[in-house]
């Protein structure tokens, strides 16, 4: 995967995870590239994995316009 293609990924799973929801296997990798950046936190819910912006993730207040850095 190419540099763009990895930055453009991590946006996207970044902004769908944002508020929180239940972790797609399919985003896993990218999540926990993520969560290396503390941009993404995990946690559980009724014994069901979440991942949500963390308080550093929460920083960036428009996540569409963001540039990752990992």
């Amino acid at each position: 995967m190419s540099t763009h293609n990895e930055g453009v990924r991590l946006r996207e799973v970044f902004r769908k995870y944002y508020d929180g929801r239940e972790i797609d296997e399919s985003d896993l990798e990218t999540l926990n590239k993520l969560v290396a950046g503390s941009y993404i936190d995990y946690s559980m819910d009724n014994g069901v994995p979440i991942a949500k912006a963390s308080q550093i993730g929460r920083a960036i207040k428009k996540p569409k316009a963001i540039a990752l850095k990992y």
